[in-house]
């Protein structure tokens, strides 16, 4: 084996162990986050510091309370395949292209954040650091996933 090919070996041995870090990392940041914000939204809903935040008590707010608990579940549930499936086949890829998809969508709404609430608002400034977390998780992915995705393909026969 060459130089250049034991390289290239083990870069894509580094590869999947940082996706597989990255994406444990963005996981745990969204449920230890989330579980923090719900608990906020709900035991102190009419405090100063939540009012500034998030404005008073609105079913406007309460529907991103019910969009917030849904992607703390979906993340615990992620996390826990994510760690239960094993490194290699289909459920590992179908898992982490669910993550994929999660982030994707948090990047998005993350990122819009600052032009909707206004860029000193403590959520939008909050949201943009775990946005840049998820987009390397993204990347990662990305890279991890392309070959596998792209090498599979549904034939009739």
């Amino acid at each position: 084996m060459s130089q250049k090919e034991g390289e290239a070996a083990v870069e894509s041995n580094r590869r999947p162990k940082a996706c597989l870090v990255f994406v444990r990392i963005s996981l745990a940041v969204n449920i230890a986050v989330l579980i923090a914000v719900c608990t906020v939204f709900v035991a102190f809903s009419s405090s100063e510091p939540v009012i500034y935040t998030w404005g008073p008590p609105t079913p406007g707010r309460g529907i991103l309370l019910s969009i917030y608990f849904a992607i703390l579940v979906v993340s615990i549930v992620l996390l826990t395949l994510h760690i239960n499936t094993h490194s290699a086949g289909n459920t590992r890829t179908a898992v982490e292209s669910m993550v994929a998809a999660l982030l994707s969508t948090q990047i998005l709404y993350k990122i819009t954040t600052p032009a909707t609430a206004g860029a000193a608002n403590p959520v939008a400034i909050s949201n943009l650091c775990i946005s840049a977390l998820h987009a390397v998780t993204l990347y990662l992915l990305w890279h991890t996933l392309k070959p596998k995705i792209g090498s599979t393909h549904f034939e009739d026969k």
